[in-house]
């Protein structure tokens, strides 16, 4: 807007709106005003003289920096002949929300003599950067730390995982009776993001001691806490201990605890609290829907999923890929292979693209009921987004669950092509479809490739490579090897589990190797391994027959 057009009654009336919330519209008006207040443009003298007051500038500034745009809070400190401390502390946070922490503490450094304010910026700068040594630093050379200082430093102790740290200010808070909820808050986000779930309740316990009350962001970092630590049922005491306190819940806490159920697939306590937010607030949004319908697919609920995807419109909410994908996910746990192709093409039909993962759970529909065909019908589709191994590896898996092993190799083999690395993963199950074709050589050269690569793990994944091979070497009737790969994988350091016995057992006991089979029988029983029925019948039918 040309200077002519603008007057000082407008500036009157916005500078009030800047300091209170600023609209959009109000922060694009500041950032017209500094641009003219910088600007040598000939105004009316008494508009000039409000532009041209220190006030006047931080104002805008201020009000600039909540929207980020930290080029224009330089631009003003470079513009204003004086170093103004309240400029530089404005211009010091408009550079922290704008992700440029090293020049905000190059600002605290051109201060002539930082007051409580400056350090303040500093330390709070040094939140966003990750830089909690040199918050705390600043800190301590503070001569009057207040609330602010404190609480900016325990928020970058927070951003960093010190925890610790936090308490240990919360704790010198204290001692100088310099009690503050956002304070307290800060340090239960602190113990949030480490999952320390137990400090976040003994803050809350803190602050009942200290007549400190606690408000919906101390909430909602300690039901955060316990989402992240597993702890359900700590979650609903804490959202319901809200409403004694008067403390209304916001959307954020709610998500919050219906994520903690989902987490432990705690189901009917998820869609019952989704339920209260629809009846008695606060207003539900797509992310407590998609955390419902994902404690629903980690229940195995598939049939609660679906009830829930269609009960949308009541809750007068869109369905996002999110929401899709865990639906698909909860059908292809429940081996609903059809409902899962049904909602892959309703996601096209309500304008949603399919991502990689609705693609992942789609064909690993397939795979648990074994429909090989439509797999790799999925895979290679056209209009299907790239696939990646995860895709890969389910593709391969229905292939093996259909005992279709030349299919799977040359899965396998086109990996390459694709730019894709075979996992541990993809490994084992291509091992085990060589072994359901009873090819052992093409088992045992997929593992020679697989220690090449170095994705033979020392663990699970690791032991089910070696008890596909063992698998297919039973199959074979290859006991020999089957045996040579059982001690590799104890001196290996894997320890066998009832899979491996079972199978080189059952490989001594086809080739009538009775010996070996009751040694590997006795190596059973003393390993403490968990026997099952296959493994006893394998065992006594390896036994020679007492004449």
């Amino acid at each position: 807007m040309p200077a002519g057009q603008l007057s000082l009654a407008e500036l009157s009336a916005l500078l009030p709106r800047l300091k209170k919330a600023p609209q959009r519209r109000d922060q694009a008006a500041a950032a017209t005003w500094l641009q003219l207040a910088m600007s040598d443009e000939a105004v009316e003298p008494e508009l000039r003289a409000t532009l041209q007051h220190p006030r006047t500038w931080t104002v805008l500034v201020v009000a600039l920096g909540r929207a980020a745009k930290w080029q224009h809070a330089l631009a003003a400190v470079h513009a204003w002949e004086a170093l103004d401390r309240q400029l530089l502390a404005a211009s010091m946070a408009a550079c922290s929300r704008g992700t440029q922490w090293r020049r905000a503490l190059l600002l605290a450094e051109v201060a002539p003599s930082p007051d409580v304010a400056i350090l303040n910026a500093g330390i709070a700068a040094c939140a966003k950067g990750g830089h909690w040594q040199l918050g705390l630093h600043i800190l301590q050379q503070m001569p009057g730390a207040t609330v602010v200082s404190f609480s900016s430093a325990i928020s970058a102790c927070g951003a960093a995982a010190q925890w610790q740290r936090g308490l240990e200010l919360l704790g010198a808070m204290g001692a100088r009776r310099l009690n503050s909820v956002v304070a307290f808050s800060a340090c239960a986000s602190a113990c949030e993001k480490a999952k320390q779930w137990q400090w976040a309740f003994e803050i809350l316990r803190r602050m009942s001691q200290q007549g400190v009350p606690p408000n919906v962001v101390t909430y909602g970092a300690a039901i955060s806490a316990c989402e992240k630590g597993s702890q359900w049922p700590s979650s609903l005491y804490l959202l319901h201990s809200m409403e004694s306190l008067e403390v209304p819940p916001n959307t954020i806490c709610c998500n919050a605890a219906i994520s903690a159920c989902e987490k432990a697939a705690e189901v009917d306590a998820a869609l019952r609290l989704l339920w209260q937010m629809h009846e008695h607030g606060p207003r539900p949004d797509v992310v407590s829907a998609n955390a419902a319908i994902s404690a629903c697919e980690k229940a195995r609920s598939w049939q609660k999923a679906l009830s829930l995807l269609r009960a949308l419109p009541t809750l007068q909410l869109s369905p996002d890929n999110i929401t899709y994908n865990a639906a698909i996910s909860a059908c292809e746990k429940g081996h609903q292979w059809q409902w899962a192709m049904h909602l892959l093409d309703e996601m096209c039909e309500v304008t949603l693209s399919p991502d990689v993962i609705s693609l992942n759970a789609g064909i690993s529909a397939c795979e648990k009921v074994g429909h090989w065909q439509l797999a790799m019908a999925l895979l290679f589709d056209q209009h299907s987004p790239t696939p990646n191994i995860i895709s890969y590896n389910a593709a391969i898996g229905a292939c093996e669950n259909s005992h279709r092993w030349a299919e799977a190799l040359l899965l396998f083999q086109g990996l390459g092509a694709k730019e894709l690395r075979p996992t541990t993963g993809t490994f084992v199950v291509s091992i085990s479809a060589c072994a359901k074709g009873r090819r052992w050589e093409l088992a045992l050269a997929l593992q020679k490739e697989a220690k090449e690569r170095g994705v033979l793990e020392v663990g699970d994944a690791g032991l089910a490579m070696y008890n596909a091979v063992i698998s297919a070497c039973e199959r074979a009737r290859r006991w020999e090897v089957a045996l040579q790969q059982l001690q590799e994988l104890k001196a290996l350091g894997f320890r066998p589990n009832v899979v491996t016995f079972s199978a080189a057992i059952s490989a001594c006991e086809k080739s009538r190797i009775w010996e070996a089979a009751l040694e590997l029988w006795a190596d059973l029983r003393t390993s403490r391994v968990p026997l099952e029925l296959i493994t006893c019948n394998a065992a006594l039918t390896s036994m020679p027959v007492l004449e």
